[in-house]
């Protein structure tokens, strides 16, 4: 359903058959008052109800008032189920008035309900990128393995799937296929749009699969046939899924199915190379980015980084002033004035709290040891950005 007229013209057709045990709601209208594919009539009549009593004002308002009158002939065409002769004549006026105002009654009706719905789906996809966003500052750059995340998604809705007797597979996609958004949001997702397919058939089958796209960005479908399921609304949540971490859905029918279409931004792998000769720490860097885009290899000496950069080429390099073979703010110097290193950002770690000097001699980002995992992960994102920042000047 895509604009109010469609949505009124099928309320219109429901508020006809609020009583009819063999009336199928509209699957448009159910998405909009948000009572899922497959609504009971006794959900219908509870959300018309309830709408109606919200239109009528307060026991103080006079009988004559417009919104009062709406409200009575809403009740006694569709909730007691007079016709329109009798609704007249209980509120004493012509058959041919009361046709006018009960026109004028659904279309109020009808415009309550489309405003409280995107009010409440308005509220649902704050609350979405609320959550996403306190799940990213928690465990920021977190990449997620998409051929993983399928097998997983898939793993998980199979009883639904049993339940149907819908066929459900992932199939294989290439391996290391990573995709730059956190794992549980990917995950959510796919889960919403199985469980919408699985929802809406009796029998088939529901197909996920990726691969790469166009340079930068992962494909991810989900297919499921056969169903007569038309594409969810433009505010349904599996779309502020994706598109709060950068990515983009869309749905359209094929045949005699449903395809969705995942965007995603792919994952960038990040080299950081440590220049530290405390093993424990290393080993705890390398712990910090497990899960994210960065790559952790490490050198306990100073003489031997220009070698080791020249063979790695890393984006970032991480030193810590206190080295065993020589001064960390002599090779600092180094590193920023060397052209195999001046243009890889530096975050300089360590228990020495000398920020201005460090800046100024070359460091990007400064950190104080002992360093947190959040801390660490923060302050590589923040080297990258001002790498970037630096290479469009």
């Amino acid at each position: 359903m895509t604009n109010f007229d469609e949505f009124q013209a099928e309320l219109r057709e429901a508020l006809a058959h609020l009583y009819d045990p063999t009336f199928v709601c509209p699957s448009g209208l159910a998405n909009v008052l948000g009572l899922g594919p497959k609504p009971d009539l006794h959900a219908l009549r509870d959300k018309v109800q309830q709408a109606i009593r919200r239109i009528a004002p307060n026991a103080g308002c006079p009988p004559e008032t417009r919104a009062r009158r709406f409200a009575e002939i809403l009740t006694l065409r569709y909730l007691q189920k007079l016709t329109q002769e009798q609704s007249a004549e209980r509120l004493a006026i012509t058959v041919r008035h009361l046709a006018r105002q009960q026109t004028q009654a659904i279309e109020v009706l009808a415009r309550l309900l489309w405003e409280q719905a995107g009010a409440a789906h308005q509220v649902e996809h704050e609350q979405v990128h609320k959550e996403i966003s306190a799940l990213t500052e928690h465990a920021p750059h977190r990449v997620v393995d998409v051929g993983k995340a399928l097998e997983q998604a898939v793993s998980l809705t199979q009883v639904l799937a049993d339940k149907h007797g819908i066929a459900l597979k992932a199939a294989p996609c290439e391996p290391n296929l990573s995709a730059a958004l956190h794992p549980s949001v990917l995950h959510q997702a796919l889960v919403v749009i199985i469980s919408y397919l699985l929802r809406n058939m009796s029998r088939g089958q529901v197909e996920l699969g990726a691969q790469r796209a166009e340079p930068g960005s992962i494909k991810v479908t989900v297919q499921g046939s056969p169903t007569m399921a038309p594409p969810p609304s433009a505010d349904w949540v599996g779309y502020a899924l994706i598109a709060a971490q950068g990515g983009s859905l869309t749905c359209q029918p094929t045949g005699e199915g449903l395809a969705f279409s995942l965007f995603l931004p792919a994952a960038r792998r990040v080299k950081v190379l440590i220049v530290d000769d405390n093993e424990d720490l290393v080993r705890f860097y390398q712990w910090s980015a497990a899960g994210t885009a960065y790559d952790i290899s490490a050198i306990a000496e100073g003489a031997s980084v220009m070698e080791r950069i020249a063979q790695d080429r890393p984006d970032i390099i991480v030193l810590d002033l206190m080295l065993p073979d020589m001064d960390g703010w002599e090779l600092l110097t180094q590193l920023h004035e060397h052209p195999l290193s001046r243009d890889i950002p530096i975050v300089l770690c360590s228990v020495v709290q000398e920020e201005e000097l460090a800046l100024a001699l070359g460091a990007s980002v400064c950190v104080s040891k002992p360093v947190r995992r959040h801390a660490f992960i923060q302050a590589l994102g923040r080297a990258l950005s001002l790498a970037g920042e630096a290479g469009r000047k």
